[in-house]
């Protein structure tokens, strides 16, 4: 159970706390309705932080868009770029670069134009 902190300005009431205000507050932030209940000579507040919505499909979708916008970025500055070194300039595994180009050809976002032992790539977009 996580706890979100409460701004003293929301006890800036003349000598009591307007609980349901309170309440409506956590709840309008999305933080859940908070638990009061009595205890020893006073009460206890139970209250939530905010609901993370998992979505890790989506970041997953747009870092890799990034890192394919950076690795073309690369090629058109330098059309003769290894996967090593794209690798070592963005700081992923060589593996990595490998599934991305895959990737990219199969978008038809770049292709490998050449001869073995001469080849460049090319940016088609």
């Amino acid at each position: 159970m996580k706890l979100a902190i409460v701004k003293p300005c929301f006890f800036r009431y003349t000598g009591y706390i307007q609980i349901s205000s309170i309440v409506d507050l956590f709840v309008t932030h999305g933080c859940g309705k908070p638990i009061f209940e009595n205890f020893q000579h006073g009460f206890r507040a139970t209250v939530f932080s905010r609901q993370k919505e998992k979505n890790t499909e989506n970041v997953t979708e747009n870092v890799t868009e990034n890192r394919e916008h950076i690795i073309l970025n690369m090629i058109r500055e330098n059309r003769n770029i290894t996967t090593t070194q794209l690798a070592k300039r963005i700081n992923v595994t060589r593996r990595t670069i490998a599934r991305d180009i895959e990737n990219m050809k199969q978008n038809r976002t770049i292709k490998r134009i050449g001869s073995d032992k001469a080849r460049h790539w090319e940016a088609i977009q």
